[in-house]
C-alpha cells in the first residue's frame, strides 16, 4: 500500500476544489442562459421553423415514393396485407396436413390396421350375441 504524502494530498484537494469550482461556474452560467427570455425566444423560433422544414420533407419523400413505388415495381400497402394473409393461411393449411400426414404415417402399419379391424369386428359379433 503507498502511503500519499501530505504534498500529494494538498494538491488533490487543490484539483477537486478547481473542478468543483469549474462545475459550479458552468452551472451558474447555463442556468442563467436557460432563464433568459431571449435564449428561450430563439429557441422556440428555431423549433417552429425546424417542424415546417420537417413537414414539408416528409411531404415531398410521400410525393416521391407515391410517384416511384408502382412504377418500380414494389407492391402496395393493401398488397403486402393480402400476402400476409395469403402466407398465414398457407401455414395454417401446411400445418394441418402435416398433421393429417402424421396421423396416417402413424397408423400405416398393415398389421396394426389389420389387428384394429379384427378388435373391431369381434366387438360388434361379441355385442349382436346379446
Amino acid at each position: 500500500m503507498r502511503v500519499i504524502s501530505r504534498v500529494e494530498r494538498e494538491l488533490q484537494h487543490a484539483q477537486w476544489k478547481f473542478y468543483d469550482d469549474w462545475v459550479g461556474l458552468l452551472s451558474e452560467l447555463a442556468n442563467s442562459l436557460f432563464a433568459s427570455p431571449e435564449v428561450g425566444t430563439s429557441v422556440r423560433r428555431s423549433t417552429k421553423i425546424a417542424l415546417k422544414w420537417q413537414c414539408l420533407g416528409s411531404a415531398i419523400a410521400e410525393a416521391f415514393s407515391a410517384a416511384w413505388w408502382p412504377a418500380i415495381g414494389l407492391p402496395s400497402a393493401a398488397e403486402l396485407t393480402e400476402l400476409r394473409a395469403e402466407i398465414v393461411a398457407l401455414r395454417d393449411e401446411l400445418a394441418a396436413n402435416r398433421g393429417l400426414e402424421q396421423f396416417v404415417c402413424r397408423y400405416k402399419n398393415q398389421d396394426y390396421i389389420t389387428h384394429v379391424s379384427q378388435g373391431v369386428i369381434e366387438n360388434v359379433i361379441d355385442n349382436s350375441d346379446h
